[in-house]
Protein backbone atom coordinates (compact mmCIF):
# COMPACT_ATOMS: atom_id res chain seq x y z
CA UNK A 1 0.00 0.00 0.00
CA UNK A 2 2.77 2.42 0.96
CA UNK A 3 4.78 1.45 -2.11
CA UNK A 4 1.80 2.03 -4.43
CA UNK A 5 1.22 5.43 -2.83
CA UNK A 6 4.85 6.45 -3.32
CA UNK A 7 4.77 5.30 -6.95
CA UNK A 8 1.67 7.40 -7.64
CA UNK A 9 3.30 10.49 -6.11
CA UNK A 10 6.45 9.88 -8.13
CA UNK A 11 4.44 9.48 -11.36
CA UNK A 12 2.52 12.74 -10.70
CA UNK A 13 5.80 14.59 -10.17
CA UNK A 14 7.25 13.11 -13.36
CA UNK A 15 4.17 14.05 -15.40
CA UNK A 16 4.22 17.66 -14.09
CA UNK A 17 7.90 17.97 -15.02
CA UNK A 18 7.20 16.63 -18.50
CA UNK A 19 4.32 19.12 -19.03
CA UNK A 20 6.44 22.12 -17.94
CA UNK A 21 9.44 21.24 -20.06
CA UNK A 22 9.62 22.44 -23.63
CA UNK A 23 12.90 20.72 -24.42
CA UNK A 24 12.53 16.91 -24.73
CA UNK A 25 16.07 16.42 -23.39
CA UNK A 26 14.92 17.93 -20.04
CA UNK A 27 12.47 15.08 -19.47
CA UNK A 28 14.03 12.50 -17.18
CA UNK A 29 14.72 9.19 -18.87
CA UNK A 30 13.21 6.00 -17.60
CA UNK A 31 15.69 3.51 -16.28
CA UNK A 32 14.59 -0.11 -16.05
CA UNK A 33 16.37 -2.08 -13.38
CA UNK A 34 16.16 -5.83 -13.28
CA UNK A 35 15.96 -7.38 -9.85
CA UNK A 36 18.31 -10.36 -9.69
CA UNK A 37 17.87 -13.29 -7.41
CA UNK A 38 20.21 -16.06 -6.47
CA UNK A 39 19.72 -19.09 -8.66
CA UNK A 40 20.24 -22.44 -6.99
CA UNK A 41 23.17 -24.19 -8.61
CA UNK A 42 23.28 -27.92 -9.31
CA UNK A 43 23.59 -30.06 -6.20
CA UNK A 44 25.76 -33.04 -6.97
CA UNK A 45 29.02 -34.60 -5.93
CA UNK A 46 29.56 -36.91 -8.90
CA UNK A 47 33.06 -35.50 -9.44
CA UNK A 48 34.05 -36.54 -5.90
CA UNK A 49 32.93 -40.17 -5.80
CA UNK A 50 35.91 -42.41 -6.58
CA UNK A 51 38.26 -39.40 -6.79
CA UNK A 52 41.67 -40.11 -5.21
CA UNK A 53 41.89 -36.49 -4.03
CA UNK A 54 39.18 -37.21 -1.43
CA UNK A 55 39.17 -39.37 1.67
CA UNK A 56 35.93 -41.35 1.84
CA UNK A 57 34.49 -41.83 5.33
CA UNK A 58 31.59 -44.23 5.88
CA UNK A 59 29.71 -42.72 8.83
CA UNK A 60 28.07 -46.06 9.71
CA UNK A 61 31.50 -47.17 10.96
CA UNK A 62 31.28 -44.81 13.95
CA UNK A 63 27.61 -43.75 14.23
CA UNK A 64 24.51 -45.88 13.91
CA UNK A 65 22.02 -42.99 13.73
CA UNK A 66 23.72 -40.32 11.63
CA UNK A 67 21.79 -38.51 8.92
CA UNK A 68 25.10 -38.42 6.99
CA UNK A 69 25.85 -41.64 5.16
CA UNK A 70 29.22 -40.74 3.64
CA UNK A 71 31.66 -37.86 3.98
CA UNK A 72 34.24 -37.07 1.34
CA UNK A 73 37.05 -34.90 2.68
CA UNK A 74 39.34 -33.26 0.15
CA UNK A 75 43.02 -33.97 0.84
CA UNK A 76 43.94 -30.27 0.66
CA UNK A 77 41.23 -29.51 3.24
CA UNK A 78 42.71 -32.11 5.60
CA UNK A 79 46.12 -30.51 5.14
CA UNK A 80 44.77 -26.99 5.84
CA UNK A 81 43.03 -28.15 9.02
CA UNK A 82 46.11 -30.06 10.17
CA UNK A 83 48.27 -26.96 9.62
CA UNK A 84 45.82 -24.90 11.67
CA UNK A 85 46.37 -27.29 14.62
CA UNK A 86 50.09 -27.94 14.01
CA UNK A 87 51.27 -25.34 16.55
CA UNK A 88 48.95 -26.75 19.20
CA UNK A 89 50.25 -30.24 18.48
CA UNK A 90 53.84 -29.06 18.92
CA UNK A 91 53.00 -27.11 22.08
CA UNK A 92 50.59 -29.04 24.30
CA UNK A 93 50.94 -26.36 27.02
CA UNK A 94 49.05 -23.91 24.79
CA UNK A 95 45.43 -24.64 25.78
CA UNK A 96 43.69 -22.18 23.45
CA UNK A 97 40.81 -23.16 21.18
CA UNK A 98 41.27 -23.11 17.41
CA UNK A 99 38.73 -23.45 14.67
CA UNK A 100 37.65 -22.81 11.11
CA UNK A 101 34.62 -23.13 8.86
CA UNK A 102 34.46 -25.65 6.03
CA UNK A 103 32.73 -25.31 2.69
CA UNK A 104 31.53 -28.22 0.64
CA UNK A 105 28.51 -29.77 -0.98
CA UNK A 106 25.82 -32.24 -0.02
CA UNK A 107 23.24 -34.41 -1.71
CA UNK A 108 20.26 -36.28 -0.29
CA UNK A 109 19.59 -39.87 -1.29
CA UNK A 110 15.80 -39.79 -1.49
CA UNK A 111 15.61 -43.57 -1.12
CA UNK A 112 17.44 -43.80 2.20
CA UNK A 113 16.92 -40.26 3.51
CA UNK A 114 20.70 -40.08 4.11
CA UNK A 115 23.12 -37.38 3.00
CA UNK A 116 26.47 -37.58 1.29
CA UNK A 117 28.59 -34.56 2.25
CA UNK A 118 31.86 -33.14 0.99
CA UNK A 119 34.31 -31.09 3.04
CA UNK A 120 36.47 -29.22 0.55
CA UNK A 121 37.62 -25.75 1.58
CA UNK A 122 38.71 -24.69 5.07
CA UNK A 123 38.11 -20.98 5.72
CA UNK A 124 40.33 -19.58 8.44
CA UNK A 125 39.13 -16.82 10.77
CA UNK A 126 40.30 -13.23 10.42
CA UNK A 127 42.25 -11.00 12.78
CA UNK A 128 39.11 -10.25 14.79
CA UNK A 129 38.74 -13.86 15.97
CA UNK A 130 39.19 -14.56 19.68
CA UNK A 131 40.44 -18.00 20.68
CA UNK A 132 41.29 -18.53 24.32
CA UNK A 133 41.33 -21.54 26.61
CA UNK A 134 37.56 -21.53 27.12
CA UNK A 135 36.45 -19.06 24.45
CA UNK A 136 35.80 -19.50 20.77
CA UNK A 137 34.67 -16.45 18.80
CA UNK A 138 35.20 -16.56 15.04
CA UNK A 139 34.59 -12.82 14.68
CA UNK A 140 32.95 -11.13 11.72
CA UNK A 141 35.71 -11.29 9.13
CA UNK A 142 35.26 -15.02 8.61
CA UNK A 143 31.67 -14.40 7.45
CA UNK A 144 32.99 -12.14 4.69
CA UNK A 145 35.60 -14.74 3.73
CA UNK A 146 32.95 -17.48 3.62
CA UNK A 147 30.59 -15.37 1.50
CA UNK A 148 33.34 -14.42 -0.96
CA UNK A 149 34.61 -18.00 -1.33
CA UNK A 150 31.05 -19.31 -1.82
CA UNK A 151 30.43 -16.71 -4.51
CA UNK A 152 33.64 -17.66 -6.33
CA UNK A 153 33.07 -21.42 -6.06
CA UNK A 154 29.47 -21.21 -7.26
CA UNK A 155 30.40 -18.98 -10.18
CA UNK A 156 33.42 -21.03 -11.27
CA UNK A 157 31.91 -24.51 -10.87
CA UNK A 158 28.18 -23.88 -11.32
CA UNK A 159 27.68 -26.15 -8.29
CA UNK A 160 25.88 -25.41 -5.04
CA UNK A 161 28.61 -25.02 -2.41
CA UNK A 162 27.50 -24.32 1.15
CA UNK A 163 28.89 -23.95 4.65
CA UNK A 164 28.91 -27.65 5.55
CA UNK A 165 30.48 -27.52 9.02
CA UNK A 166 32.67 -25.70 11.46
CA UNK A 167 35.52 -27.28 13.32
CA UNK A 168 37.07 -26.46 16.67
CA UNK A 169 39.52 -28.08 19.00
Amino acid sequence: MVIASKKRKRNKTFNKQAEKSEDPSDIPTIVVRRKTTSIMKAQNIDDVIGNASYLKIDCAEFSFDSAVRTMYVKNSCIKDIYNMYAEDLRNPNNPKEDGCMVLGRWVLDEGTGKYDVTLEHAIMPGQDAVFKEFELNFGGQIKLRVAEKLRILRRETNLQYDLTCWIHS
